[in-house]
């Protein structure tokens, strides 16, 4: 679990909660992504920059350790802590 500490982070609107599946394949880093741009209306551009990279880094990961796996991604945000896990 990574656990991303902002503490000039304005507070979300309300607390947000992505969770998500995708096949270990080379392209779900950038779906990952994609999906974590739902979050952009509550979230200021650079909190959402990094959560993107955890993300993206996660995932990666996953792919990496657990080729044709399935990935669950769970993404929990709230201020000032967002939490990121996921598993292959």
């Amino acid at each position: 679990m990574f656990e991303h500490e902002a503490a000039t982070a304005e507070a979300p609107l309300v607390p947000m909660r992505l969770v998500f599946e995708r096949i270990a394949a080379t392209t779900a880093p950038s779906q990952a992504r994609a999906l974590a741009n739902g979050l952009a209306p509550d979230l200021r551009p650079g909190i959402l920059a990094d959560l993107r990279i955890v993300i993206s880094e996660l995932v990666a990961n996953a792919v990496k350790q657990g080729p044709g796996s399935p990935i669950h991604v769970e993404l929990d945000v709230r201020t000032p802590t967002a939490c990121a896990s996921s598993t292959a």
